[in-house]
């Protein structure tokens, strides 16, 4: 070993000392760069070589590798982080956009607006006879509906910035998918895996790009330690990146307008696209999906929920009295749809479905082939019988040629999947999207149809939505037939009003409890039997009174039928003869004391009966909430020379069509109410409103009394709001050209404007 060896040993060691600065100025030039791990460089001796007898010679030292100074575990959880906060910076944001619009501190929000309109009201009732109160008040409700309607846009201008938001943020992802598949390709080929020699700066570089996807979307990353390379995927989801391959991700809008979340976009060869908006939970996109779909619809429900009460309790109220001016010819403000339509109640949280046939039934078609009528399509809903995430639907035509010519109808039955115990394991969500999506080949609605023998799908018959006041995202849960004639059985579509109209489930029914009161012809014999149940279940009952013959002592029996309904079969008690010798009292007591009974119905006499009276046997009948109106006309009679009144009353159900309303109002002034015809006006889009028109001749006029049902406030006649929702809420045109229609009086049960002042009441405070 010479002179040269020795100095070749300091060279190297001064070239290592010259690496060790050059690693650590690039430490401290790159000491603000984002993302950046500080580096160091790890040194190793030379291979030695056997320097004669004393052993082995050194010959330098060289660098191994340069390391970064990185946790993996840290910036994982720091992804993590990211993830979260991301998720909850959006909402925040979100959240002080949505309070900002309902701030109602100011003094000109919703609550000033309605003190304004109430205010309004102490002043038409103190001087109804005052015009300028009158207009004073249409212009206050006026300012009402706009703030509703205001408040609505603004909610639907946050809702279109999330869909902005969400869609400039899927560009940015996949901007950084596409730029960390692109480092993937670099490291692989920067780095030598035997030496663990690693391109650093890449890596930084690509760690702080997994940051910020990790600030937009929740994911799953790992890294293969053959490579280097890392893959991506969404949470429990399909690739984002896979070595040097990305997957782009895309959007596509569904039927409410919202946008959805496609990985796998545009692609026709596997992975196929794959809608992955319910997998992304975290970052600020799944923030503002998590805000949109959940928290922002469930403010929708709860203000939709409000408006709706309130413009429909305030109708219902007006659509009471009468105001200074009679009707003589007014056309409602509310539409009812002409396509039939059902909404299933499933048991469980805000999950129910409405069904609407996609073409309208128009009455100017008749006779439609069987086939081709939109009644005649029905529904039911079925749990699969084994274990399976997919909802599946079949139509069948029963009918002639093949079915049964008794039915005629198209049958769609919509399976749900369940889990192993038997649960339903899907949401209405779910089905509202299946039933939407599911389309033959064409791709467009073809009901009706021409023939019976086409292969069709179930959204070419049918739309689905969520039922009113509903959020449609709960699970679904039932067994077997839970409704009289709902999941289970087939249900058909029809154009009930409650069904066809968007208030129509404040069709009451004249109370919350269903009802059933015995007229027998006898004295003193009728029974109120009232379901303790409320709502529809109570109209799940029926009663019979039975006569079995000679000899038979009272009694009753409960009887739970085939479709779901419960038969109180109420056996009459009968001396020898076979004479009746039960009362109405007899029976009230039995229905008290009957442990079958109790639990289901009430029984009581009338207040200006005994209930001493004998009953007699009568038909199965059901319980119900239907309730009525009343129109009072009046004309002028020569011969006197006064006016008469006459009260007509109608009786509304919400199983009503509009043509049913129609024909017990009469279609010609002779028939039903004496002196006013009505009529139906339809648009070309299957929209119908009802018009009552008064015998101008006979110089009638007519107003509204004692509405049980909520039929006129639903219909839109003698109302002050029109609309179905914050987004079409104004108020009657007829109140604005003339306010003396107010209604600040009613009509007394003689037929007379209270205070007692002539036709045109003023008012009765």
């Amino acid at each position: 070993m010479g002179i040269s060896s020795s100095l070749y040993i300091a060279l190297t060691g001064m070239n290592m000392s010259q690496a060790a600065m050059e690693v650590a100025s690039h430490n401290i030039a790159n000491v603000n760069t984002p993302g950046y791990s500080r580096q160091r460089i790890n040194l190793e001796t030379m291979p030695t070589w056997r320097g004669g007898s004393w052993g082995q010679m050194g010959t330098g030292v060289n660098a191994q590798n340069i390391i970064r100074f990185h946790d993996d575990f840290l910036t994982r959880s720091i992804v993590e982080k990211s993830s979260q906060f991301g998720a909850a910076a959006a909402q925040k944001d979100a959240i002080d956009a949505l309070e900002s619009f309902f701030n109602e501190s100011d003094g000109s929000g919703i609550n000033e607006a309605m003190n304004n309109f109430f205010a309004a009201w102490d002043s038409v009732a103190d001087a109804a006879e005052i015009n300028p109160t009158r207009e004073n008040l249409v212009s206050v409700a006026q300012t009402l509906a706009d703030q509703l309607a205001m408040r609505r846009q603004d909610m639907d201008a946050i809702r279109k910035d999330l869909n902005a938001r969400v869609e400039s943020a899927v560009k940015d992802i996949n901007g950084i998918v596409k730029t960390i598949a692109a480092l993937n390709q670099q490291i692989m080929q920067s780095e030598d895996p035997s030496r663990n020699q690693q391109a650093n700066d890449l890596r930084d570089t690509r760690d702080e790009l997994l940051i910020q996807l990790g600030e937009l979307i929740n994911i799953d990353y790992w890294e293969d330690p053959g490579s280097g390379a890392v893959n991506i995927r969404f949470a429990s989801g399909p690739a984002l990146v896979a070595n040097e391959m990305c997957y782009e991700v895309g959007t596509r809008t569904d039927d409410s307008g919202d946008l959805r979340i496609i990985a796998n976009n545009r692609r026709n060869s596997p992975p196929w696209p794959e809608d992955v908006t319910a997998k992304i939970t975290g970052g600020a996109v799944g923030g503002w999906l998590e805000f949109r779909d959940v928290k922002l619809r469930d403010f929708y429900l709860q203000y939709e929920s409000f408006v709706d009460n309130l413009t429909f309790q305030v109708n219902n109220q007006h659509a009471q009295g009468v105001g200074q001016d009679l009707f003589s010819d007014t056309t409602a403000t509310s539409t009812v749809s002409n396509h039939p339509s059902s909404i299933f109640a499933f048991p469980g949280y805000d999950n129910d479905i409405k069904l609407t046939a996609l073409v309208p039934h128009v009455d100017a078609k008749e006779p439609y082939p069987a086939w081709s009528d939109p009644e005649n399509i029905s529904v039911r809903f079925v749990k699969s019988d084994q274990i399976t995430n997919e909802i599946t639907s079949k139509v069948v035509w029963n009918g002639p040629p093949s079915g049964d010519p008794a039915v005629n109808k198209w049958e769609i039955t919509i399976t749900l999947p369940t889990d192993s115990n038997g649960n339903v394991r899907c949401t209405a969500e779910d089905i509202i999207r299946h039933i939407n999506n599911t389309r033959s080949s064409t791709g467009t609605a073809v009901l009706p149809p021409n023939t019976t023998t086409g292969v069709y799908q179930v959204g070419d018959f049918i739309g689905a939505t969520a039922a009113a006041e509903n959020n449609w995202t709960g699970a679904i849960n039932f067994t077997g037939n839970s409704l009289p004639s709902g999941p289970g059985a087939f249900q058909a579509l029809d154009r009930s009003l409650a069904n066809t109209m968007e208030q129509g489930h404040h069709l009451s029914y004249g109370s919350s409890h269903a009802t059933l009161t015995t007229t027998l012809k006898h004295t003193d014999n009728d029974v109120i039997f009232t379901a303790v149940e409320a709502g529809a279940q109570g109209e799940r009952l029926s009663v019979e009174y039975v006569n079995n013959g000679a000899g038979q002592a009272l009694d009753v029996q409960v009887y739970n039928e085939i479709d779901g309904t419960k038969r109180i079969s109420i056996s009459l008690a009968t001396d020898a003869q076979g004479n009746v010798t039960t009362t109405a009292g007899d029976i009230v007591e039995l229905i008290t004391r009957s442990p079958a009974t109790r639990d289901l119905i009430e029984a009581e006499t009338p207040k200006d009966q005994t209930g001493l009276g004998l009953v007699k046997e009568m038909d199965q009948t059901y319980l119900d909430r239907s309730g009525s109106f009343e129109i009072v006309t009046y004309t002028y009679d020569e011969a006197s020379g006064s006016d008469l009144s006459t009260i007509y009353k109608i009786t509304v159900d919400p199983t009503d069509t509009l043509k049913d309303i129609v024909d017990r109002i009469g279609t010609n002034f002779e028939t039903g109410v004496k002196g006013i015809r009505a009529e139906v006006l339809t648009d070309l889009h299957g929209q119908s409103t009802l018009r009552l028109i008064a015998d101008s001749g006979s110089g009638v006029e007519y107003g509204f009394r004692n509405d049980t049902s909520g039929a006129l406030a639903v219909l839109g006649l003698n109302n002050i709001f029109t609309g179905d929702s914050s987004s079409t809420i104004g108020v009657n045109r007829q109140l604005i050209d003339n306010p003396k229609l107010l209604a600040a009086g009613r009509i007394n049960s003689d037929g007379w404007p209270s205070p007692d002042i002539g036709i045109r009441a003023a008012g009765d405070n």
